[in-house]
């Protein structure tokens, strides 16, 4: 009773991205993650124009299987770091030297120019990755102390919506600056990412970590139980982590329906792509305002209801259209999931714990949508016509249970 009440007054009592935006901190904090998102984004798509579609080629599901675990390396290669500069003595410092970092591997992207390798290529955009992983962790371990908690939802919707608006408009000027001289943007790149390490240098603002040597070293195991004296906040983890794992299933299923059925190839996977980056985009662009009605009271029963009807749909009328609905409506559904349960572990989890425990549970988040894609591609599932309607039933008895073992574990407690 009193975990749902205070799950609820922290929903309710957050403002809308209008107000929170006001803040200047937050401000510059968007900003300066703006710059380096756009620089990270042109320097990829132009390694991806140079190397990939040269040698463009169609894979088969098992082939894409062993291709997406491969992907899965920088993410996992990454996590040892993220631990150990996550809470670091001073994050705003940190924050300044892994710009710096992402400044050299942006300008590595020379290297592909000169010697016209693959491997190279995906070498850098593998470093890349890890590099990025590693600052938006820390980025969000410091958001807590760039804004109050009630602009905390708010503020962690905008930095989501940041990072996808500076991604587009990065690899746009990519495409144009490219077809005069793909060299420019590497220096580009690399150039605006030393602004940003400059603008971190120059912001005089306490972003937490730990203050002196003597301080408490970080620890995963008191984070956690942190997290579980909050029955609703640990509820969403589980839900984002495991929906994220649901979603990178539905984008497999719906590619390899469209190629086997409709033979669109390697478009069906760029369809699916696009579909979860549009559907998270609105999941993130509207949660804050819904979260902020429903006050938690009703969030998870919406939902519910939500998965229930798109997999009847899907169930119904299995084309490629209403497959297309069910991976935007999922991908749309668990992008709110994030927001809220990342507002949770920043708001519930100690400042000294929070880099490396959020660090770990952002990894997670990750690998979920690889394990799910995989797991899809290797499953007897993409053979049927309905898949996606059985794997997005199969979540719903999951989610069901889920729901009466909590139910019945919260009569238990107020017995």
């Amino acid at each position: 009773m009193n975990v749902v009440s205070a799950d609820a007054r922290f929903l309710s009592g957050h403002v809308g991205r209008a107000e929170a935006i006001r803040c200047r901190v937050l401000q510059r904090h968007l900003l300066l993650q703006g710059i380096g998102q756009a620089a990270d984004a042109a320097a990829a798509a132009t390694i991806a124009g140079i190397v990939m579609y040269k040698a463009a080629s169609w894979r088969s599901p098992s082939e894409l299987a062993v291709g997406l675990m491969f992907a899965m390396l920088p993410t996992i290669l990454s996590l040892p770091i993220a631990w150990r500069v996550a809470d670091a003595h001073r994050r705003v410092l940190t924050l300044a030297w892994a710009q710096l970092a992402r400044a050299v591997i942006c300008a590595a992207g020379l290297l592909v120019l000169v010697t016209d390798s693959r491997t190279v290529g995906f070498a850098v955009i593998g470093v890349m990755t890890a590099a990025q992983a590693v600052t938006g962790s820390l980025r969000s371990a410091a958001l807590p102390r760039a804004v109050h908690g009630s602009r905390l939802v708010a503020a962690s919707s905008l930095c989501a919506l940041t990072g996808k608006v500076a991604g587009t408009i990065g690899a746009a000027t990519a495409l144009g600056l490219s077809l005069v001289q793909p060299g420019i943007v590497f220096v580009a790149a690399a150039a605006a990412h030393v602004v940003s390490s400059v603008g971190y240098l120059s912001w005089h603002i306490d972003l937490g970590g730990r203050a002196t040597a003597s301080a408490p070293t970080p620890d995963l195991r008191r984070a956690w139980r942190q997290l579980c004296h909050h029955g609703a906040t640990i509820n969403a983890v589980l839900l984002a982590v495991g929906g994220r794992c649901l979603l990178g299933a539905a984008a497999m299923l719906f590619a390899i329906h469209a190629d086997r059925r409709y033979d669109l190839g390697p478009a069906g996977y760029a369809a699916a792509i696009g579909l979860c980056a549009s559907g998270v985009f609105c999941g993130t662009a509207f949660g804050p305002s819904w979260l902020r009605r429903t006050a938690g009271r009703a969030w998870a029963r919406i939902l519910g209801r939500c998965v229930v009807l798109v997999a009847l749909v899907a169930a119904v009328v299995p084309t490629l259209a209403t497959s297309a609905v069910v991976v935007f409506l999922l991908s749309a559904v668990f992008g709110l999931l994030r927001l809220q349960a990342d507002a949770a572990v920043l708001s519930v989890i100690d400042d000294v714990d929070r880099g490396r425990f959020f660090a770990t549970y952002d990894a997670s988040y990750q690998l979920a949508f690889l394990v799910g894609a995989v797991c899809a591609a290797v499953s007897p599932i993409p053979a049927r016509a309905d898949g996606l309607a059985v794997l997005t039933a199969l979540a719903s008895l999951v989610a069901l249970l889920s729901r009466i073992s909590s139910v019945r574990s919260r009569r238990r407690n107020v017995c």
